[in-house]
């Protein structure tokens, strides 16, 4: 099951007043292996129950954000590079006839 339609049974939980161990319980007799991990049932909780209406998750920061875009632009430009080179070669060889 998706983790937004888990999301979606904690808030009607919350605002139920289920306890995170209650609904944490809740989820794993619904979903059983799938359910959602206890440290996200709770985080989720306490941002639901300080009045979150979002179900989507927060954009991600910080280094691991940061090394991830980084090697795409990296990636990038050595696909720009690349073809660069290709289309360089190219008109060589239409200059010299080949």
């Amino acid at each position: 099951m998706s983790s937004l339609e888990q999301r979606v049974n904690i808030k009607f939980c919350v605002l139920l007043e289920k306890s995170p161990s209650e609904i944490l319980e809740m989820l794993k007799e619904a979903y059983g292996n799938d359910a959602t991990k206890e440290t996200a049932v709770y985080e989720w909780h306490k941002r639901f129950h300080e009045g979150r209406a979002n179900f989507e998750d927060d954009p991600r920061t910080g280094a691991w954000v940061n090394l991830f875009l980084k090697a795409k632009l990296s990636i990038k430009k050595t696909w720009r590079s690349l073809n660069d080179y290709e289309m360089q070669s190219d008109e060589d060889d239409l200059e010299k006839g080949q």
